[in-house]
């Protein structure tokens, strides 16, 4: 049966746009130094899902001294947080990235505590299943924020999807919604890219009782990460703009110029035709570009 909604309260009150939440996981990144308890700066391996206010979930290798921090702060390759445990060299941490999203097009959603981004979405059906709801909807991805997360999560596999149906009387005109109502609970079975029109993940959502290693799709590992590896190509500048990769880049995840990211932020910006990235301004000779990117 697929879900249909209609005003039956009869109080002019129509759902006309969804939010999304997705619990998305992030990969396990190590610190090399150690560290002693209290509040410390510290360079990870990774910086994805770290941001500030993010909890982070923090052990030695060995499993030992397991807590929980607050990032406090962050710049481009390091954050700081208290910790109470002190960790030896190569502890470990991972985070998740709660994503709140909306697909209605004129302004963020406020609703729950949270403020639901207006994403361009394309939302998909839901339906009843003979083992419960399931579900599809496909967000652009045009940033490459989502895709480096899932291509590290086998595609973000059994993260915590829910959907929400929020209601608009005709005179609302304001970012709160005057009712929801939850339309699916359960889990992203598998995500994949596609390119009609423009780069965008198509989720595809399972049944909440799909949930022990039983009884999971047989598959190991998403579509998403089965058709794609990554590949970081570091280059010396000469002075010149352009820096040709050493296999065949099918989307970027990140450049770096002197160890900061490729932004108008930090003064860069950069564009890829095919296997060529140039960078503007061209980095002065002397200075590291860090190009990664994913390859078939």
């Amino acid at each position: 049966m697929t879900y249909t909604f209609a005003d039956h309260g009869s109080d002019g009150e129509l759902p006309k746009h969804r939010l999304y939440y997705l619990g998305l996981p992030t990969p396990v990144a190590s610190v090399a130094a150690p560290i002693s308890a209290g509040a410390n700066t510290v360079t990870p391996s990774s910086m994805t899902g770290v941001y500030l206010g993010a909890l982070l979930s923090v052990m030695d290798v060995d499993q030992s001294h397991a807590e929980v921090v607050t990032v406090t702060a962050v710049a481009p390759t390091t954050f700081s947080a208290t910790f109470v445990d002190p960790h030896a060299a190569g502890w470990i941490f991972n985070s998740s990235a709660p994503l709140y999203w909306t697909d209605h097009r004129d302004f963020d959603i406020e609703w729950n505590g949270h403020r639901w981004l207006s994403q361009p979405i394309t939302p998909g059906a839901i339906s009843n299943q003979p083992d419960g709801q399931s579900g599809t909807f496909k967000i652009a991805d045009a940033d490459n924020v989502i895709f480096p997360i899932l291509a590290g999560t086998n595609g973000g596999e059994l993260s915590l999807a829910e959907i929400w149906e929020a209601a608009f009387s005709p005179s609302n005109k304001t970012p709160v919604p005057d009712d929801v109502v939850q339309v699916f609970s359960g889990r992203v079975d598998s995500a994949k890219a596609t390119t009609d029109q423009e780069d965008s993940i198509e989720f595809t959502l399972m049944p909440p009782v799909q949930s022990d290693a039983g009884e999971l799709p047989s598959r190991l590992i998403s579509t998403l990460v089965r058709e794609y590896a990554s590949q970081t190509d570091s280059f010396t500048s000469s002075g010149g703009a352009t820096f040709t990769a050493s296999l065949t880049p099918v989307r970027t995840v990140s450049v770096t110029v002197n160890g900061f990211p490729a932004t108008i932020a930090y003064g860069y910006t950069y564009t890829v035709s095919g296997s060529v990235l140039t960078v503007s301004p061209a980095p002065t000779s002397g200075l590291a570009v860090t190009w990664t990117y994913f390859h078939l």
